[in-house]
C-alpha cells in the first residue's frame, strides 16, 4: 500500500527562494505536507463550525436559564 505520492504544485517565486533558502532540502516535503495538513484540519473545523452555528441557530433552547445557572443547577444535583 502507497502512504505518499509525488505532485509537481506551482508555488510563488518569493515564497520557493524563501522555502529553499530556510529550510534543509531533507525537511522540505515533510514541512510542506504538514502545512497543508494543517490547512486542510483547519479548514475541517470551520465548516463544522459553520455548520453548528447554523444549526444553534434553527434549534430553541429547551431552558431559559443561562449557561452559568445550568451549570450550577447541575452541579447541585450530583
Amino acid at each position: 500500500m502507497q502512504t505518499t505520492i509525488k505532485r509537481t504544485f506551482t508555488l510563488p517565486l518569493k515564497t520557493v527562494e524563501i522555502l529553499i533558502q530556510e529550510i534543509p532540502s531533507s525537511q522540505r516535503s515533510k514541512i510542506v505536507a504538514e502545512a497543508i495538513e494543517e490547512y486542510l484540519l483547519r479548514k475541517q473545523r470551520e465548516e463544522a463550525l459553520k455548520m453548528l452555528d447554523q444549526f444553534a441557530m434553527t434549534v430553541k433552547p429547551k431552558t431559559k436559564l443561562s449557561a452559568v445557572e445550568w451549570l450550577r443547577k447541575d452541579r447541585r444535583s450530583h
